[in-house]
């Protein structure tokens, strides 16, 4: 024979009746097995007689803990005094600070151009006039003449044209002619251009080997790489002359080079460095912060005839001490585009000023172009656009401004007590317990609004934690048994949170959170209506003879109960042979029981405890039910109601069952029989 537990228990007097009558009907099983097989019984002489036999069945008394942890109702329990108490408890929400750690997408270009560019001296260009080219003698003799020049000089290499932002010309005239020229006369002619660059007349002319420089100051022209001279001179003559090697030489030169805004040459070396400040939003001081995400993207143009080697560092974003640094290569007229993750690295700005902003150094370096010629202005420019995406904060450690968080309309559903949904609650408590771990202290403010119409607003202080360290703050509403009246089958709560940034500095970090939770709690100190339970069922599997039960003859049950509930309660065992109509059609009703509740107080508590005895009886009638193989016991449980007075239930509240099976057994030979 054994016994299987199924179904609920429906309240504490119920769990107790329940566990008696299961007790009953084991222990007569078990001594009819017991008389059965074991039990030594001397036959008598006579062939029968009847004989009580007294059998002790319970002991027990269900202290308060044990009582509510049979009840098993959600949002029953006890208190730190063992007290039991009605309890809800709901995490309304996680709330953190992540939104505040977001750097709104910011974008800034800057361009640099090339600008006046420095054109590496061009070799001088110079040619050697043959005296004899231009005048003949007469009787040995250079008789007085006027002569004139016109030589082409070699074509520059280095540029075919420019536009000349400053430089200077020099011509050089050495009289190697042997004769005293009084008048020499120089024009420069750009032939490339088709211009006179410059006209002018030596002072006093050229005596022999005499050397004339001239500089012509070439700034705002533009020339070409082709030029000619043209001389004019004049001479007196000269006696007992030969022209063997009577030369002019004259050459036209750069020495300082040239610096235009326009040309088409070879172009040299170039650097140009440059930088741009971008701000960006944060309602923060920032002194450091560690990127946990978002993208940096450079955009770069090149807007010019040249390649471009681009490096891009941004100093305030470090990683291991070393600054941000892209590089990439931009073929000429041609846009290129990198993205670089920021996570990682560390924000230390410079400017500690809100708005604060970071520095973008750029440097484009461009190869020089010898041989090859390019054609490049002044206004050829490189762009580069530096954009933030998506970037959010990660650890953050400066002067931090107030973070205010919102949370609305978070519903929490109650689970109201069986046996509770007349009851009036007579005190009672709302607690809002804020779990911080955000290293910042402030304020909330929740209201807690039930479906019944109930409402309530609670404000409190945030004391300031950290993750490795949480600060509870509660505040405690003690006059919130209104809210329990009655009990709500939902709440719904909505509020903020707001975070006083201060004067000093504090790291926090975006997954630094807060665990708001809401506690309705009141004693068990109520008014209750007259309510049934049904006290759930099991079953007990039976195996005995027909012969037995009808020997028979009746069964009482005794029992003892000592009440220190301040309820009365009435109890009725049901016996069955299923579960589905155990409740609506028992095969045997025993009861009701009637237990007085304890000595009440003014108090509502149970001052002493009150003892009911009584038997319940068991004819041959209701002794067939033990011919079923299974046997069902369900109880119903009466609550006694407690009219208009306040009943409180405290943690030395107990119910005590002493009971015992007293059986009639008709002993004859048939009982023996195999």
């Amino acid at each position: 024979m054994g016994t299987k537990k199924r179904g609920q228990e429906r309240g504490a007097g119920g769990t107790a009746l329940s566990v008696i009558s299961h007790i009953v009907c084991a222990v007569i099983v078990i001594f009819l097995f017991l008389t059965m097989t074991q039990c030594t019984i001397k036959k008598p002489e006579a062939p029968s007689w009847q004989t009580p036999l007294v059998i002790p069945l319970a002991n027990k008394t269900w202290d308060m803990p044990e009582l509510i942890e049979k009840i098993d109702q959600e949002n029953l329990g006890l208190d730190s005094l063992g007290n039991p108490v009605f309890i809800y408890e709901g995490v309304l929400d996680t709330i953190t600070i992540e939104n505040s750690f977001a750097i709104p997408d910011v974008s800034r270009t800057a361009a640099e151009s090339l600008g006046v560019i420095s054109l590496d001296p061009p070799n001088p260009a110079g040619v050697s006039i043959q005296l004899s080219d231009y005048i003949a003698l007469v009787g040995g003799a250079v008789p007085p003449i006027s002569f004139d020049i016109v030589e082409s000089l070699p074509v520059l290499s280095e540029f075919t044209e420019a536009s000349v932002y400053r430089g200077t010309e020099i011509i050089t005239i050495d009289n190697d002619f042997g004769l005293t020229l009084d008048t020499v006369i120089v024009t420069l002619f750009d032939i490339g251009r088709d211009t006179i660059l410059s006209t002018y007349a030596i002072p006093g002319g050229l005596e022999p080997a005499e050397v004339s420089v001239h500089a012509i100051d070439l700034a705002g022209r533009v020339i070409s790489n082709q030029f000619q001279l043209n001389i004019h001179c004049h001479t007196q003559g000269a006696l007992s002359f030969s022209l063997a090697n009577r030369v002019l030489g004259a050459s036209v030169g750069m020495p300082d080079g040239l610096e235009v805004t326009a040309a088409t040459a070879q172009i040299p070396g170039l650097t140009r460095t440059f930088s741009e400040i971008v701000p960006f939003e944060s309602d923060h001081e920032i002194h450091s912060a560690v990127m946990d995400g978002g993208n940096l993207i450079l955009d770069v143009a090149n807007n010019t005839p040249l390649e471009v080697a681009m490096t891009i560092v941004l100093p305030e974003f470090q990683m291991g001490a070393l600054p941000l640094t892209a590089s990439l290569i931009v073929p000429a007229e041609e846009n290129r585009q990198v993205s670089v993750p920021l996570a990682g690295y560390t924000l230390v700005p410079g400017d500690q000023v809100v708005p604060q902003s970071f520095v973008v150094n750029m440097s484009a370096g461009f190869d020089p172009t010898a041989p090859e010629l390019a054609t490049v202005t002044a206004e050829n420019n490189v762009a580069v656009t530096a954009a933030l995406r998506d970037v959010t904060l990660g650890e953050v450690d400066g002067m931090l401004a107030s973070v205010e968080t919102e949370f609305t309309d978070i519903r929490e559903d109650i689970t109201i007590p069986q046996g509770c949904e007349g009851v009036t609650f007579q005190k009672g408590t709302l607690t809002i317990i804020i779990d911080n771990g955000i290293n910042l202290p402030g304020s909330f403010s929740a209201t807690i609004t039930g479906n019944a119409g109930q409402n309530r607003t609670l404000d409190g202080e945030v004391a300031a934690g950290t993750a490795e360290n949480r600060v509870i703050s509660t505040v405690v509403d003690t006059g919130a048994a209104v809210f329990l009246d009655p009990i709500p089958e939902y709440i719904t709560v909505s509020g903020s949170a707001v975070f006083a940034g201060g004067q000093v500095s504090t790291t926090i970090h975006p997954s630094d959170f807060l665990v708001a939770s809401v506690i309705l709690c009141s004693p068990l100190e109520v008014i209750v209506d007259s309510t049934v339970i049904d006290g759930g069922w099991e079953y007990t599997d039976l195996d005995v003879d027909t012969a037995v039960v009808e020997n028979l003859v009746a069964a009482r049950f005794h029992a003892r109960l000592t009440n220190r509930l301040p309820l009365g309660i009435a109890a009725e065992i049901l016996l069955g042979p299923d579960s589905t109509s155990l409740y609506t059609a028992p095969q045997v009703r025993l009861g009701p029981m009637v237990m007085s509740p304890g000595l009440v107080g003014p108090d509502g508590r149970v001052m002493e405890a009150v003892v009911t005895e009584l038997v319940l009886s068991m004819d041959s009638t209701q002794l067939q039910v033990l011919k079923n193989d299974t046997l069902w016991i369900g109880e119903l449980i009466t609550l006694l109601g407690s009219g208009d007075k306040p009943l409180s239930l405290t943690a030395t509240d107990s119910l005590t069952i002493t009971g015992w099976l007293e059986v009639d057994v008709n002993i004859n030979d048939n009982l023996w029989e195999d």
